[in-house]
């Protein structure tokens, strides 16, 4: 929601997690996917082949997919826009977005459903949703973690081995597109104080500020040119019940890895990281 990519039913009010989503909805999320939040400009005249897709509400964004690649038909020309969506198609429309190619990937042909389930394993589409049948209609909150997971998921071109798009082709990263698309990075580091600021040997105490040291920005530690940690300050309003603890923020406008920067913003909010340990003791602390 705060990406922009999904929202409430009707007047928003809503979510109804429980619900199935519909072929057409899906292309909705692809193009607010693709778009960074928004939806993309398409005009009139953007069209598909499909034969019952025609003054459908989401007729511009079937045809924006279909012709980027990323949905096909169910057969017989048609597209079945309201139909419900399963796991593995709702899987393969995020792998095409984030740039995989049917052709070279499998996930195409008469074996779609087993090569598409297990490239989506190996890029972590289907991390947190262990209940997920593919085979299945997928709901709405699934689809929420697909997306959640797909965002995070690295964005790929075809190269060959000497970097050139000539003869047998890879698919080569080029940055996550939560990074390429939002402009949003994701940063992890150890809260080290809440709704405080040490400037100068003074201290103020400031709402909605929150220090973090031994920091990590897309996996990369932040550190000075001697290899040292350093630390961050970052508008978001952090418990302090979790002082000490590893959390991950995702914060929108950092640039160069320079997460002091004034115009960056928390989005969504602050999340306790898997890498925390806790140990317990009977010995006095020194």
């Amino acid at each position: 929601v705060s990406l922009g990519v999904i929202s409430g039913k009707e007047d928003g009010s809503y979510y109804a997690p429980a619900d199935s989503l519909t072929r057409a909805e899906a292309c909705t999320l692809i193009a607010r996917m693709l778009g960074g939040g928004k939806d993309p400009v398409l005009g009139s005249n953007i069209k598909s082949n499909f034969t019952d897709t025609k003054g459908h509400w989401a007729e511009t964004y079937i045809a924006y997919c279909a012709n980027l690649g990323i949905i096909v038909g169910v057969g017989d020309g048609s597209f079945n826009p309201d139909g419900v969506l399963t796991g593995t198609a709702a899987a393969k429309m995020v792998l095409c977005a984030l740039g995989y190619k049917p052709e070279f990937e499998g996930i195409g042909g008469a074996n779609w459903e087993l090569a598409t389930n297990t490239l989506a394993t190996k890029v972590k589409l289907y991390d947190g949703l262990d209940s997920l049948n593919p085979s299945q209609t997928i709901t709405r909150d699934q689809v929420a973690q697909l997306i959640y997971n797909g965002v995070q998921a690295q964005e790929v071109e075809y190269r060959n081995l000497q970097g050139d798009y000539q003869g047998t082709l890879y698919a080569t990263e080029k940055g996550t597109m939560l990074h390429n698309r939002f402009l949003v990075d994701k940063v992890e580091g150890v809260v080290v104080s809440t709704n405080l600021i040490s400037m100068s040997g003074w201290t103020t105490t400031v709402e909605g500020k929150t220090r973090l040291d031994n920091i990590s920005v897309n996996g990369t530690r932040y550190q000075d040119n001697a290899g040292k940690d350093l630390q961050a300050i970052y508008p978001v309003a952090i418990d302090s019940d979790l002082l000490g603890q590893r959390v991950v923020l995702y914060v929108q406008g950092l640039k160069d890895l320079a997460p002091n920067a004034a115009s960056t913003e928390v989005v969504g909010l602050p999340i306790l990281s898997q890498d925390n340990t806790v140990a317990t003791t009977t010995k006095r602390m020194k």
